[in-house]
């Protein structure tokens, strides 16, 4: 006799091979078989299965993890990553503290990175086109360096058009950082009215506005995402340089502006310092002058 699959189980793993599917085979693979393991552990602690974002039941499993003799770095990767997926695709924050990670960033291929001017001529068809989704998308990842799940699970109580600030919820073991607004993508950030979105949503945002832009993305596994955004706004940052060939940020600037914990960065950073690191960055910021 067959097995009879919980739906709510059933409806969790469906709702992540949608999540993940723009990612490779093997990340897809990983993430199923985490998750699966943490909704096992649920069904043993409540037969309902409901409790699956409870604050207590992910410290369960984080001390179960640990019974078993697991390392931190591979619970950090469990819980920020698979299980924090779980949370990220109902645009939920994950309920739970984990030490600070400290993570070294590395300068992707190419391959994985747009270009100055490719960003520019995405910027430039979501202001013509009048698409307030397109704008909010470009706006975010373009002058922040939001990765998808950072888009899809703002909300519009993380926006103050008073304080002029925006509130980013960081993926992969970032601090949450308040960051500045700067005036030439304003409109953009606080007339936007933040709809609960999945992650894959975003994805499939930005496909249309690639599409439209005409970027050529690639294809298969080389393929480009929104990610790529990313990836080139961070690389035109740490290689921007002045007249004399100067390096415009000192080497960490870029790091914690986009919210890592890069190379040699392991202290906390009050929010006086926060703002004037966005100061300075907006001051050369290369992606400013292409919303004015």
């Amino acid at each position: 006799m067959a097995k009879t699959v919980h739906p709510l189980r059933s409806e969790l793993l469906t709702e992540l091979a949608h999540e993940t599917q723009y990612a490779t085979i093997k990340t897809q693979s990983q993430y199923r078989a985490h998750v699966s393991d943490y909704l096992d552990f649920v069904a043993k602690k409540d037969a309902t299965m409901e409790t699956w974002k409870e604050r207590s039941m992910v410290y369960g499993y984080i001390d179960n993890l640990k019974k078993a003799g697991k390392a931190q770095t591979y619970i950090d990767y469990v819980i920020r990553g698979p299980v924090g997926c779980l949370f990220r695709m109902y645009g939920l924050r994950l309920p739970v503290k984990l030490p600070k990670a400290v993570r070294r960033g590395v300068e992707v291929g190419e391959d994985k990175r747009l270009t100055e001017e490719e960003i520019a001529k995405l910027i430039q068809t979501a202001r013509v086109s009048g698409n307030h989704q397109w704008q909010n998308l470009m706006a975010l990842t373009s002058i922040y360096g939001l990765r998808a799940g950072e888009v899809a699970i703002i909300d519009k109580t993380d926006v103050h058009p008073q304080k002029k600030t925006i509130l980013i919820h960081t993926e992969k073991g970032g601090e949450p950082r308040e960051h500045q607004v700067p005036p030439e993508i304003a409109p953009f950030i606080f007339k936007y009215d933040y709809p609960r979105l999945l992650g894959s949503k975003v994805f499939d945002v930005f496909s249309e506005l690639a599409h439209a832009a005409g970027i050529d993305r690639g294809a298969g596994s080389r393929k480009k995402s929104i990610h790529a955004i990313r990836h080139g706004v961070f690389s035109t940052l740490r290689n921007l340089r002045d007249p004399d060939g100067k390096a415009v940020y000192s080497a960490d600037d870029p790091f914690r502006f986009f919210r890592w914990a890069g190379a040699n960065i392991s202290e906390s950073y009050t929010h006086i310092e926060n703002q004037k690191l966005d100061e300075v960055i907006f001051k050369h910021h290369p992606f400013l002058k292409y919303w004015k």
